[in-house]
């Protein structure tokens, strides 16, 4: 897609996220009821369902609003409306599977994108629909997960329609609602920067960026067992190992997408190598917020106040359960302010001048925060960094990292197949050779290396 598409993409995706907040008002308090043993998920589907075609209705009336600020087709508006209730209902699948089988979650993701990336070759590479078309084909995607999930959750006992869970939803909806705001609030920055931009450009470059950079962020998937242990049983060692397991893919993905930034690029179109430059700070920007997202794990999954059955109010407020996304509002409030006011100072006239200044002041805020939830959380559950780990497969890196750039290639070919077939042999040859040293010096890699070959067996 052209950089004003996949702009286009990020405004959707932006404005959808808004009207899908209702559904984390529920999910974060399902996951918790169900990780308490109480079976909620026949009530929680009775409130989201209809609540999503509701919302819905109120999307598409807005459409025309949507459309006429960046003047662009309403159709695509009207397709991309058909997510909404999809996210509802695989969002409330989740909830439940991440207190129940959280590993049903990635599996969820993996067939989501299985799915989805050759229905996006044929209507987008193919047939031309261009944005429509990754609209349509994400869309497909959504339809997978759900059903998967909808499969392999009927071991589950789903429950009846509990009068008494649905009230405490609505009662406690207020924390959720809480936690969720200074996520909404940040991305206002979508909106600040299309407004002042007065154009679509800067978003197309932001997110090529980060959808390379969400070859980092995918490694956070691995940390999603974190959140359902600290609900059962918290453990600094379990942190710890987390961590340990993250940066044994982190640090090979990040040192790997840098040395490949402008092979990546250009595979999503060969105007946004000029983003090149750019990339290092959106792979360091995923590290922090992995990173972050596990101290919000670690914080949220320990506190217990919530485990009684009456709960008041004065309890929750006193909690990490209040603290944690009063820090969100503090980053958010620090990152904000911070982006105006550079954006007004320097006055960049270039969209990747501009691009520049917004991945910069978010990464800044993004790192002190996180850096403040760590000191929190590693004195409350008494964990480290695993420092000697992170070194090993640095060293494993940047051994990965000479092989990969003597032999990546120094073309740059414009059409998508040839694109492809050059950067996937550095991938691989990459891949291999840092697995490869990592299964030498290293015998915890070794250990989970023969565990899962055990486990095959």
């Amino acid at each position: 897609m052209t950089p004003i598409e996949l702009g286009v993409w990020r405004y959707l995706g932006t404005l959808i996220s808004y009207f899908a907040m209702p559904i984390y008002l529920f999910s974060f308090w399902s996951t918790r009821l169900t990780a308490q043993n109480k079976y909620i998920l026949k009530t929680l589907l009775t409130i989201t369902i209809p609540l999503a075609f509701f919302i819905m209705l109120i999307f598409m009336a807005m459409i025309e609003i949507f459309s006429s600020s960046i003047e662009y087709p309403e159709v695509v508006f009207l397709v991309a409306a058909f997510e909404i209730p999809l996210i509802y209902i695989y969002t409330s699948l989740e909830s439940v599977a991440t207190a129940w089988r959280p590993h049903l979650n990635y599996y969820a993701q993996i067939i989501q994108d299985l799915i989805k990336l050759p229905i996006a070759l044929i209507l987008v590479v193919s047939l031309k629909l261009s944005l429509t078309g990754a609209i349509l084909a994400t869309i497909s995607g959504f339809i997978a997960r759900s059903l998967f999930l909808y499969v392999s959750l009927q071991r589950l006992n789903w429950g009846g329609v509990d009068k008494t869970i649905a009230k405490k939803f609505f009662a406690l909806v207020w924390l959720p609602l809480y936690i969720s705001i200074p996520t909404y609030i940040s991305s206002l920055d979508v909106i600040i920067i299309t407004l002042l931009a007065k154009s679509a450009y800067p978003l197309g470059y932001a997110t090529a960026l980060f959808l390379i950079g969400g070859f980092v962020s995918m490694s956070g998937n691995l940390a999603a067992g974190l959140y359902p242990k600290m609900l059962q049983k918290p453990s600094g060692k379990d942190v710890e190992s987390v961590l340990s397991l993250i940066m044994m893919f982190v640090i090979p993905t990040a040192i790997g997408t840098f040395i490949l930034k402008e092979q990546l690029l250009n595979i999503l179109r060969p105007e946004y190598v000029a983003a090149a430059s750019l990339l290092p700070i959106a792979l360091l920007h995923s590290v922090i917020f992995i990173l972050n997202s596990i101290m919000d794990s670690t914080l949220l999954g320990e506190e217990r106040v919530d485990y009684k059955d009456e709960i008041r109010f004065k309890e929750i407020i006193n909690s990490k359960l209040f603290f944690v996304p009063t820090l969100n509002y503090l980053y958010s409030f620090m990152y904000l302010p911070s982006l105006l006011i550079a954006l007004y100072i320097i006055q960049p006239k270039n969209p990747l001048d501009i691009v520049m200044i917004w991945i910069t002041t978010n990464l800044i805020a993004l790192f002190i925060i996180t850096a403040y939830k760590y000191r929190i959380a590693s004195r409350k559950l008494q964990f480290s960094f695993p420092k000697i780990p992170t070194i090993k497969y640095f060293l494993a890196s940047i051994f990965m990292g000479i092989i990969v750039y003597s032999i990546s290639p120094r073309s740059l070919p414009s059409e998508l197949y040839k694109a492809l077939q050059s950067a996937i042999p550095s991938i691989l040859i990459g891949s291999l050779s840092y697995f490869g040293m990592l299964t030498l010096v290293d015998k915890e890699f070794r250990s989970i290396l023969k565990a899962a070959l055990k486990f095959r067996k």
